[in-house]
């Protein structure tokens, strides 16, 4: 089970009051509607309003912050994140599915629900400072329990400067999110999963998909995994390898190839369909079943392909027709250098004949000279 802290940047004063429109539950999408319990809608609960905003109208939210804004004498650039929109929630699985019933919280979730808000609430105003938090909710009209932050990045800070009257100083208060860079994230996800642990938490997977995503598209892509095609999926993985095979391939290569092409590709669809079947506590025993379909059917095309040993492919020789053919030149090869070596012995036996037979008879020439 994991906690979850989605977070991003907002730069106009209309996402404000869309913002503003779904955390008070007022001028809901379509979306909106199809998600939300208008019977558990009473439910919802305002942590945090620093701002004394009007939580029966919308578009209070953006004059509060504009009121905060000018009393505080902040400078609003064009391109200056205004706030950060966070959302916290949980793996649904944390609550269970009778969380609540008849349109009320059960007795046992209540004080679950009391301690789980309690932490969370608490590491933000820490990570982040309490004047941080401008209006917090608590949704329990949706499918999981979910906190709503609007989070300000504004910042204080003093300035010195030199006049004709010495060293002075001057306070000014800018909106300043660059401080809150990526890294800064990383490091807060990690230390909201180390607040939670005592809950039974984690963090999310590192390097997963868990990239930042809203509530209804989660949904969307819960419903997708659900209805995927891994039939499909598996026969292009296949067709795939067998295209990869290479003319000359040995059983090692064969065996690299597909642990190298096949093997990470089945990986993740095995990893993806446990963790969703985790996530929507699904039955997932007919993905299973296919995956080791597959397994045992990858197995026998690469034992057939060595039995054979042959090539997908056309109007290419075989493995074995290519071996006996290089064999066979092996041999031709090796006959001629053979011959060549014979060849050669010969000459130069006869050179060293020739080499006697001139040698004899210069000195016979000589021996008639003297007799005369």
């Amino acid at each position: 089970m994991y906690c979850i802290a989605e977070f991003q940047k907002v730069k106009s004063n209309a996402k404000i009051t869309v913002m503003a429109d779904h955390n008070l539950r007022q001028h809901l999408s379509v979306a909106d509607k199809k998600r939300i319990d208008p019977a558990r809608m009473h439910l919802n609960k305002v942590l945090a309003n620093p701002l004394n905003v009007n939580t029966r109208s919308a578009k209070s939210v953006l004059k509060s912050f504009q009121a905060h804004w000018k009393d505080k004498e902040i400078a609003i650039k064009k391109d200056s994140v205004l706030l950060i929109d966070m959302v916290i929630t949980t793996s649904p699985e944390f609550w269970g599915d009778n969380w609540h019933q008849n349109g009320a919280i059960t007795p046992e979730t209540r004080k679950k629900l009391e301690e789980w808000v309690a932490v969370q609430m608490d590491f933000v105003g820490r990570q982040l400072g309490p004047d941080a938090i401008k209006f917090a909710v608590l949704h329990l009209d949706e499918k999981t329990p979910h906190i709503h932050l609007m989070l300000s990045p504004e910042e204080t800070k003093t300035l010195k400067y030199k006049n004709q009257y010495g060293t002075q100083e001057r306070t000014v208060n800018s909106l300043n999110a660059n401080r809150w860079n990526p890294n800064f994230w990383k490091k807060f996800v990690t230390a909201h999963a180390k607040a939670n642990a005592h809950l039974g938490l984690k963090r999310p997977i590192k390097g997963s998909t868990a990239e930042k995503i809203s509530n209804r598209e989660f949904t969307e892509r819960v419903k997708q995994a659900e209805t995927d095609d891994y039939k499909k999926i598996i026969d292009e993985l296949v067709a795939d390898f067998v295209k990869d095979l290479g003319l000359l391939n040995t059983k090692t290569q064969v065996k690299e190839l597909f642990l190298s092409r096949v093997y990470p590709r089945l990986q993740i669809l095995v990893k993806n369909n446990f963790a969703l079947k985790k996530l929507v506590q699904t039955n997932r025993e007919k993905e299973y079943a296919v995956l080791d379909r597959l397994k045992e059917r990858a197995e026998k095309e690469i034992a057939k392909a060595l039995a054979q040993q042959t090539h997908y492919g056309k109007g290419l020789k075989t493995i074995a027709d290519l071996r006996n053919e290089n064999r066979n030149l092996r041999a031709e090869n090796n006959m001629q250098k053979s011959v060549i070596t014979s060849q050669a012995k010969k000459i130069i036996e006869l050179e060293r004949a020739r080499t006697v037979e001139n040698a004899g008879a210069g000195q016979a020439g000589r021996k008639i000279k003297l007799d005369k």
